[in-house]
């Protein structure tokens, strides 16, 4: 049985479409986000949206690989849930593509697929 009554990307196949409700998710995750650093507890934008994702819940999320790394394997059918990754500038110079000096217009985010722990086995 696939994991998909919390997923909003479940049965979602245009990535626009699936890009377009991370944005939305994330406009809602960074009003949460100013007011926990108001309140002194920083946290980051993914890791807000995983807790939205786990809706209360005790769940652990890892990509692919790394449930991979852990011996587990991704359930056939599975959705996985989207978060940010680095912007696509760090990306680049991380894999030595860009130089340091060099600059791009804007930070691009990109995406990143995680697993939540009710998806593997």
């Amino acid at each position: 049985m696939t994991e998909t009554r919390n997923n909003p990307y479940a049965g979602m196949s245009d990535y626009k479409a699936k890009r377009a409700t991370l944005r939305g998710l994330s406009v809602k995750a960074k009003v949460v986000q100013k007011q926990l650093a108001e309140a002194g507890t920083p946290v980051t934008v993914n890791q807000i949206l995983l807790k939205m994702y786990a809706k209360g819940q005790n769940l652990e999320f890892r990509s692919f690989q790394e449930w991979k790394k852990e011996g587990k394997w991704v359930k056939k059918g599975e959705s996985g849930y989207l978060i940010w990754s680095r912007p696509v500038k760090d990306l680049r110079k991380a894999e030595g593509k860009i130089e340091e000096a060099e600059q791009i217009d804007s930070d691009f985010f990109g995406t990143k697929y995680v697993f939540s722990s009710l998806q593997v086995r």
